[in-house]
């Protein structure tokens, strides 16, 4: 499973992140397009072929994070369950059967 570490530098291009993946300890498929990182580290991925696999932090992690934009998504790995930020707080993406 990916993971997600916000020290990508803005500038930094899929090329160097895939030449420099055990420095960040990410890998890029081949088959998704992260060529947009931001000044903030978040690295923005398009794909019709590959599944996304938001970063997976623990409940603290998420919610000690600061400087979010709404549409943020993390894994918590305490609670087992897909988080979005809305834009003031985060919420918990629930399974309706």
């Amino acid at each position: 499973m990916a993971k997600f570490y916000c020290n990508i530098a803005s500038g930094d291009t899929v090329t160097s992140i895939q030449n420099n993946g055990g420095q960040y300890d990410v890998s890029i498929s081949q088959d998704l397009d992260c060529s947009k990182v931001t000044a903030s580290g978040e690295v923005k991925c398009t794909s019709t072929t590959a599944p996304f696999y938001p970063p997976v932090v623990t409940s603290s992690q998420r919610t000690g994070m600061s400087g979010l934009t709404a549409g943020a998504m993390v894994y918590d790995s305490d609670i087992g369950s897909l988080y979005f930020y809305n834009g003031s707080t985060w919420k918990r993406v629930a399974v309706v059967a």
